[in-house]
């Protein structure tokens, strides 16, 4: 762990200048107790820590950790969907990014007729409050809300977007071993 070989020898004097008592050391594996005064002693990395300490933390050479570094190529969605935002910021305009989840009554705010499929939302299982109790279907209600409140402000020349992730429930579809049931996917 520490990147410098240790006798088991050693490592047992080192333990033992500590007054914790080693019972077995053999194959690499040592049984040792720890006097019950050293109550920060709870874990096997505890003992490696209080070896480094003691051999000294100047004699354990400082290395690079060993990793593999490799690059994904973006999708195509990820290259567009950057390439507007950038078009959308060099005309001015500024990114909101607001929360996930609004109140149901954010629909008739923004008079959406009853039968429209943005109304079939996900309800939360357990919402923080009534207001963030639906998953939104539509950004509208959340550009809506974020103008009015810097309207409140007196920022009355806003130019802002926003371009996040809609959440819409599946389509119910019926199961091909069971005909009959109808689970929700």
């Amino acid at each position: 762990m520490l990147g410098i070989a240790l006798s088991a020898a050693d490592i047992k004097e080192l333990f033992e200048r500590l007054e914790f008592k080693v019972t077995k050391c053999d194959q690499g594996i040592m049984e040792v107790t720890v006097p019950s005064y050293r109550v920060d002693i709870e874990r096997e990395i505890d003992l490696v820590e209080e070896v480094a300490r003691l051999h000294g933390f100047e004699n354990i050479p400082v290395t690079m950790p060993q990793a593999r570094i490799f690059s994904e190529t973006k999708s195509s969605y990820l290259t567009s969907a950057k390439t507007v935002k950038d078009l959308l910021v060099c005309q001015g305009l500024s990114e909101v990014i607001n929360y996930s989840f609004f109140a149901p009554d954010a629909y008739d705010k923004i008079l959406l007729a009853e039968d429209d499929y943005r109304r079939n939302t996900i309800q939360l299982l357990n919402p923080l409050s009534d207001e963030q109790s639906i998953m939104r279907t539509t950004l509208l209600p959340g550009l809506l809300e974020t103008a009015a409140r810097n309207a409140s402000f007196r920022i009355l020349n806003q130019r802002i977007f926003e371009m996040r992730r809609i959440y819409l429930p599946s389509m119910q579809m019926r199961c091909p071993r069971n005909p009959r049931s109808l689970p929700v996917c």
